[in-house]
């Protein structure tokens, strides 16, 4: 049998992944233990993920079986399992990583579920889930650990662009799998990250675009007497991401201290709710000026009158919700912020533009670059810095007058 490395550099097999699943099975179809958690592995002809696992009960050892078409789903089936049964697995499992014979098909979920999976937020494990399921392991599932160059990256990247991803696609791709390739080398299973020898695709970001006082306030003005005047008052003055948002609840309000913590930030995906911490892991806390704290009491009153209204209400303590107080859809809030774009005659811009759009209007009222890092959640203002250096350029015509107002 050639060996499945072999396979996938010189006739590109691993093109699929029900194929690069089969070289990493082998001839007899039984996948090798990576994770000491049960066997992951993924069934092509019915498009799941199955984890079986041995474990202990006061029967005696059985084996249990989980499904599902998300590999998150199966793995947190499984940990739902384990949890509720005391964590009982079959004596002598345990974790051990091979370089030599561990697959990137077995390393890489391993790495997303023991590494990855306590430093990211729900939708970065999300996004990796499908990086790895979808274009990494269909393409180096095959090739070993110790094995893997170069070359592999480089056939990697083109394939990617070849089948017609965007750049900015592949540019992701490259950085899960550096970033993974990083961990083995940290764990000393490789001596180097062969990602770093080759470039990312030239990313295509999006140009950041924001509006100005004026173009603030008349989309402040069209909101004026609604139940989103509050939302859209917060993300202008503050520039808090979405996720973070959504997620403020009304404890996280202090009146008398002219204060709002963001303590969490919450996604859909899947339809299911995920609440995590924010972007860089920390809470913050940020003051608030006298007018927007009675923005907050009017919004307070408006809700209480929706809730009499209304015939349930899901989340009593969100202070931004749907209709029926549950968490606000991603596809709701983009069609009600372009309809609002378009009644205001105002650009057509992305929500998250409004949090560019925040940071600008703070620098351009001299709000001290070490501030804006704080309310916008930066952790270092030297980021804040690099990512709004053409807005303290356009400043410099007025420290120029300014100075000479000083001098003469």
């Amino acid at each position: 049998m050639v060996a499945p490395v072999e396979i996938s550099r010189k006739q590109g097999l691993a093109q699929e992944w029900g194929r690069a699943t089969l070289l990493v099975m082998g001839q007899k179809g039984k996948p090798r233990r990576a994770d000491g958690e049960g066997t992951l592995e993924w069934l092509p002809k019915v498009k799941r993920w199955r984890i079986r696992l041995t474990v202990r009960t006061p029967e005696g050892t059985t084996r249990k079986s989980f499904t599902s078409k998300k590999q998150a789903e199966v793995i947190r089936k499984r940990d739902e399992f384990l949890k509720n049964n005391g964590g009982r697995r079959a004596a002598g499992v345990r974790r051990s990583i091979d370089p030599e014979k561990t697959t990137l098909a077995e390393y890489l979920p391993d790495w997303q579920q023991n590494a990855a999976r306590g430093n990211n937020s729900a939708s970065s494990l999300e996004r990796y889930e499908q990086a790895l399921r979808l274009q990494l392991i269909p393409l180096l599932g095959a090739v070993t650990l110790a094995d893997i160059n170069a070359s592999d990256v480089r056939y990697l990247k083109q394939s990617l662009l070849d089948e017609g991803l965007a750049p900015d696609t592949v540019a992701y791709v490259q950085g899960v799998l550096s970033t993974a390739l990083n961990q083995a080398v940290s764990d000393r299973l490789i001596p180097e990250n062969p990602s770093r020898l080759v470039k990312r695709a030239r990313s295509r970001r999006q140009k950041m675009r924001t509006l100005d006082q004026e173009q603030a306030q008349r989309l402040i003005a069209a909101v004026e007497g609604t139940p989103h005047r509050l939302f859209y008052l917060v993300a202008v003055r503050l520039g808090l991401r979405r996720g973070e948002l959504l997620g403020l609840r009304w404890p996280d309000f202090d009146a008398g201290r002219r204060e709002l913590s963001v303590r969490r930030a919450v996604i859909i995906l899947g339809g299911e709710e995920r609440w995590t911490l924010p972007k860089d892991g920390e809470e913050r806390t940020i003051r608030l000026g006298p007018k927007l704290v009675q923005a907050f009491h009017e919004h307070r009153k408006l809700q209480a009158h929706l809730r009499l209204a209304a015939s349930s209400w899901e989340h009593p303590d969100l202070i931004f919700t749907g209709k029926t107080g549950g968490v606000i859809r991603d596809s709701t809030l983009h069609d009600q912020f372009k309809k609002i774009l378009k009644a205001a005659e105002l650009p057509d811009i992305r929500l998250h533009d409004l949090r560019h759009t925040a940071a600008t209007l703070m620098l351009k009222n001299k709000i001290d670059v070490r501030t804006v890092a704080e309310i916008l959640g930066h952790k270092d203002p030297a980021m804040t810095l690099r990512k709004y250096a053409h807005v303290l350029s356009d400043m410099q015509d007025d420290a120029a007058s300014r100075m000479d107002a000083v001098l003469y």
